[in-house]
């Protein structure tokens, strides 16, 4: 398989997941990608070869690996890793699937029956699954400035940071160095940057 082939069967097995992503309202940070994030969140490669790798690592440590030639069991794979939640959410989980495979549905149901033995597992076939039914869960309130989808104002910080706010131009007061301005540069790359630029 040549190069070309392969980038084009990497981007088509990262379209299907984030198609279907988009279907069941997952955000975009909780689904599986082909970039290796750490911290145990699951990524995929997708080998010359023609088969497919679903990984994850912790701290540089391998904790997950499992390899397939089968794109369905892929994605399977990695659209029940973006759907792991509390006993609470099976019924929600087992709906989602059911939309996307009864197949999928059902084979998640089982393995959740040997994982979990004596727990009550939802019916299948589940409750019709309503695409905007699914909570979004938005970053915690502390990191954004109101409503988390728009920008930052120019020039303003969060209230929780307590700095004051940088001068505007023509505002009369001296400048203070923003708080969302790059640091300082070491000691080190100082002597080249005046060099180089004075």
């Amino acid at each position: 398989m040549d190069i070309r082939e392969h980038r084009r069967r990497a981007r088509y097995v990262e379209g299907e997941i984030n198609r279907i992503g988009d279907l069941l309202g997952i955000p975009v940070r909780s689904r599986v990608t082909l970039v290796n994030r750490d911290g145990g969140h699951p990524f995929v490669v997708v080998s010359p070869s023609g088969g497919y790798q679903h990984l994850a690592f912790d701290r540089g440590e391998l904790v997950t690996s499992r390899r397939t030639c089968d794109l369905d069991e892929l994605l399977y794979w990695a659209i029940t890793d973006c759907l792991r939640g509390s006993a609470a959410e099976w019924p929600l989980t087992a709906s989602m699937l059911y939309a996307i495979s009864p197949a999928w549905a059902e084979r998640w149901r089982a393995e959740l029956a040997e994982h979990t033995p004596g727990e009550d597992l939802p019916d299948l076939p589940p409750a019709p699954f309503e695409p905007g039914s699914r909570p979004v869960r938005h970053p915690p309130e502390h990191r954004t400035h109101g409503d988390w989808r728009k920008p930052l104002p120019l020039g303003s910080a969060p209230a929780h940071l307590d700095r004051p706010a940088p001068a505007t131009f023509g505002s009369g007061r001296p400048a203070e160095p923003s708080p969302w301005t790059a640091p300082e540069p070491a000691a080190r790359h100082r002597k080249w940057i005046d060099r180089t630029v004075g």
